[in-house]
């Protein structure tokens, strides 16, 4: 198999006068194997419409190969997302999410640059925690995000997906250091807690939304009540 060297590959923003047909090609040739598995990233099933939505918003890098595009990743600077999640409400977080190397060439240190690309640039702007989140039970790229210093710190279901996803963080700066049994302990509690709540896609459980309709009856009865008393 042919190598390719680390400086044959160029990192630059995606300029905004290019089209999205390659940049989908890609996507979605990187992601099938996950769906042939039956995981369903967003990625993978991508349109036009919704990438000019997401570069609207966000910050695309790409990787060439000479004129070749092979890989790809977007970056979400610190203040420009707002999540419900202790993670991604943290102190001044950057995120990346999309993320895809051409499969016939991964392994050959493609991601590992548009990753330590993505990471000098959240430093330069300032972000304390680097987070990404991807879907639970994919070991070996759990373990690439490991072996790039991130760690698992919590777990949850979204929305119009079929899988529970994992939120993974890596620090930077000088004071760059994650407790690994406070990781843990997080990531263990959210799990257990997502999983009895919530079905893999993103929808309440049944008891959950009983218990949900029991309480908001509860507070309506009680507000009743009161006003009651006052009269």
């Amino acid at each position: 198999m042919k190598t390719i060297m680390e400086e044959d590959i160029l990192i630059m923003e995606k300029p905004a006068a290019s089209g999205y047909n390659e940049l989908i090609e890609l996507l979605h040739k990187a992601y099938s194997r996950h769906t042939r598995k039956g995981i369903m990233f967003p990625a993978a099933c991508q349109t036009a419409e919704e990438t000019g939505r997401i570069e609207k918003n966000n910050i695309c890098f790409i990787a060439l190969k000479g004129a070749e595009l092979v890989g790809t990743i977007t970056y979400c600077p610190p203040g420009s997302f707002k999540q419900n999640r202790k993670w991604y409400a943290g102190p001044n977080p950057a995120k990346f999410f999309r993320f895809a190397v051409n499969p016939e060439i991964q392994g050959m240190g493609i991601g590992t640059k548009l990753l330590r690309h993505i990471y000098e640039r959240a430093e330069r702007d300032g972000a304390r925690e680097l987070l990404l989140d991807t879907a639970d039970g994919i070991g070996w790229l759990l373990k690439f995000y490991s072996r790039q210093g991130f760690r698992l710190v919590d777990y949850i279901s979204w929305p119009n997906t079929n899988y529970y996803s994992v939120i993974m963080c890596k620090r930077i700066g000088k004071n760059n250091h994650l407790p690994p049994l406070k990781c843990r302990v997080s990531y263990c509690a959210a799990k257990i807690f997502c999983i009895m709540k919530y079905n893999s896609n993103g929808r309440p459980r049944r008891w959950y939304r009983l218990s949900h309709k029991a309480k908001q009856i509860l507070i309506n009865f009680k507000e009743v009540f009161y006003r009651c008393r006052r009269v």
